[in-house]
């Protein structure tokens, strides 16, 4: 994820991560996947041995002042799209480390979320785009 101070922004897919554009209370643009029907188990993956015919995804836009970005691995990504309810939780500006924790614990028992790897990053834009929480 690149991110220009004049209000544009640049994404490249790789891997199983996946990047949100979210102005508050509104998902602006889900990339690569936009629907939990359409994460797979062989996402395009960058190889140390070969990587002739792998095409990148790229995405691009613009964001305003308040908006952010969230990236996440691919088990955290399916939850966010196919549990609306939840967004909200993962959404909030109070999430610390420890309810980030528990929210993974009980969508992982509930078995809402796959037992899987997580990586979560949230990029918030302030005024002049430089404010990263």
């Amino acid at each position: 994820l690149a991110i220009r101070a004049d209000g544009r922004w640049r994404a490249t897919c790789v891997g199983d991560s996946c990047l949100f554009h979210v102005r508050p209370r509104e998902v602006i643009r889900a990339f690569p996947y936009h629907l939990p029907e359409q994460f797979t188990n062989s996402p395009a993956l960058l190889s140390t041995n070969a990587n002739d015919g792998w095409d990148a995804q790229v995405a691009r836009g613009s964001w305003q002042t308040g908006d952010y970005f969230l990236l996440m691995t691919d088990a955290l990504a399916h939850f966010f799209l196919s549990q609306r309810d939840l967004r909200a939780a993962l959404c909030a500006d109070t999430l610390d480390q420890p309810e980030f924790e528990r929210l993974i614990e009980a969508a992982r028992s509930d078995r809402l979320m796959r037992n899987d790897d997580v990586t979560f990053v949230k990029v918030s834009l302030g005024e002049s785009g430089r404010g990263v929480a």
